[in-house]
């Protein structure tokens, strides 16, 4: 598949796993977690996220860079670079697939839930229609059946209206609100940030900022997709150029969202809400922020960004775990060594474990909207050292053609990333040993 040198007049009808990938970050990390950060904090954890941007650009590209430049997923080349790399990814994958999955699906379904009181009579109590989790696995359900008789196509025109629109909104409400945020509240260096409850949530918001360093490995298969779809290959230029975009975007509305957090949630007498209602005190906010009259339109937006998050994921979860059992890395073709086995009944399979394994996770939790988003993002946290060292290896393998390796600063970047993430998970490790003894 020989790699497109006509560039210019190509690059907007090449871009696609870099829209998707905003589109699967932009969801729980920024929706939820950005806006609780303002809310909490005010503006005092946009360096954090600024750094964790710039600390997770090596281990995030790795993705598109392998499978622009192999024509491979991930997973075969974790096959390829040996047992250590396959079973410590393999591991961080299955560990955290289903918490993944659990989180994206509870938040879809409290924005949902939001959405429908915006459109139904007063009285009506839409939480005594159905639980949460039950709107959850009806919503995965309907995820999964796009996802299979949709295609990367629709993936990729579908997402690429919605993130446009989300951007558009989410940027406008923050700069109507910019005017009321207290600029003087970016302060890193907040001690209520590195005890207790703020150091988990600040772990938290760090483990899903832009998203888990896993999803590297969903750009990876979009690209794969994407290079099947229109049968070409795209240039080192072209790969790096779309996935900037979508990371860019990825910031940008981060920063949106914390805005709009610490405008109007983080102020005296305003309590941030707490479980699902923090969706509806978000859609409220945004309507305060803009006109009331936007609000269900806005709602609407929210619940097509969430759902297209939850799409992604479920599209590409199921799929990736094929890959790690199925795949051959001694076999050249990456669709043969995707084929190994009867792929659409393993995928099918695997689509149906992963919405019973979260679904599972949402019933056992019942109501624990936050403490299911917090896991999950807590155990991505502690395992981003492993995938970032991973992926380090990748950037710098054989595997990679020598112009697609990471250059001198891609690799210090790396270096200080793993090192900074392992400092991290090991300071909570030690303070949930030390909690949980003192049994605080």
């Amino acid at each position: 598949m020989p790699a497109d040198r006509d560039e210019s007049p190509s690059i907007l009808r090449i871009l696609g796993p870099g829209i998707l990938f905003a589109g699967a970050a932009i969801g729980v990390s920024h929706l939820v977690q950005s806006t609780r950060a303002g809310a909490l904090y005010g503006l005092a954890l946009i360096p954090a996220m600024l750094l964790v941007h710039l600390l997770k650009y090596p281990g995030m590209s790795a993705g598109a860079r392998f499978a622009g430049a192999t024509g491979l997923t991930m997973a075969q080349g974790y096959k390829r670079m040996g047992r250590w790399s396959t079973g410590a990814a393999g591991t961080v994958f299955f560990a955290t697939a289903l918490p993944l999955q659990a989180a994206i699906a509870t938040v879809t379904a409290a924005v949902a839930m939001a959405c429908a009181r915006r459109f139904t009579p007063d009285g009506v109590a839409i939480d005594g229609v159905a639980p949460m989790w039950l709107w959850a696995f009806g919503l995965q359900g309907v995820a999964a059946s796009i996802a299979v008789l949709g295609g990367f196509k629709w993936l990729d025109r579908v997402m690429k209206v919605l993130m446009t629109l989300l951007a558009i909104i989410t940027v406008a409400a923050a700069v109507s609100v910019a005017p009321r945020v207290e600029w003087g509240s970016i302060d890193p260096f907040r001690r209520e940030l590195y005890v207790g409850a703020g150091l988990t949530f600040l772990l938290a918001f760090l483990g899903w900022m832009p998203a888990p360093l896993d999803v590297a490995m969903w750009n990876a298969l979009w690209c794969v997709e994407k290079q099947r779809a229109f049968a070409k290959r795209p240039s080192e230029r072209v790969i790096k150029l779309e996935f900037l975009l979508g990371y860019a975007k990825c910031i940008v509305l981060a920063a949106a969202f914390i805005v709009l957090g610490a405008a109007l949630l983080h102020a005296p007498g305003i309590e941030a809400a707490s479980g699902s209602a923090i969706v509806d005190q978000l859609l409220a906010n945004y309507g305060e922020a803009l006109s009331p009259r936007l609000e269900p339109f806005i709602a609407v937006c929210a619940l097509a960004v969430m759902f297209s998050t939850l799409l992604s994921c479920t599209d590409a979860l199921p799929r990736i775990a094929v890959d790690f059992l199925t795949a051959r890395s001694d076999v050249a073709d990456p669709e043969q060594a995707t084929q190994a086995a009867p792929r659409a009944l393993a995928v099918l399979t695997a689509s149906a474990c992963v919405i019973g394994g979260a679904t599972t996770i949402l019933v056992v939790a019942r109501d624990a909207f936050i403490y299911v988003v917090d896991f999950a993002t807590v155990v991505s946290f502690l395992s981003t050292p492993v995938l970032a060292l991973v992926h380090h290896r990748v950037l710098h393998g054989d595997l990679l053609p020598e112009g697609h390796r990471a250059r001198r600063w891609e690799t210090w970047l790396s270096y200080a990333a793993i090192g900074f993430f392992s400092v991290f998970a090991a300071v909570y490790i030690v303070h949930f040993v030390a909690s949980s003894v003192s049994g605080e």
